[in-house]
């Protein structure tokens, strides 16, 4: 486990970014596969989660997303 994060930390580090994890990681792919797919029981499936409470964690939505998801539902209304 190590030495994925030193890699992660290396090639991080080569493109100038920051804050940049294993973890951070795994919480962008379960966000943008839910976001993309809007499933969040294919999302547990795929990281392994036994519970979708634990998957909810890892797929927050920020405040631009719930912004535009209103935004596209009061279009809808008219």
């Amino acid at each position: 486990m190590r030495s994925i994060q030193h890699v992660v930390f290396h090639y991080a580090r080569e493109a100038g970014l920051e804050n940049v994890s294993c973890h951070s990681l795994r919480h962008t792919f379960g966000t943008f596969l839910q976001k993309e797919t809007g499933d969040l029981a294919l999302v547990a499936q795929l990281m392994g989660h036994r519970s979708i409470q634990t998957t909810t964690r890892y797929t927050r939505r920020r405040q631009e997303d719930l912004d535009e998801a209103v935004e596209r539902s009061s279009l809808n209304m008219f």
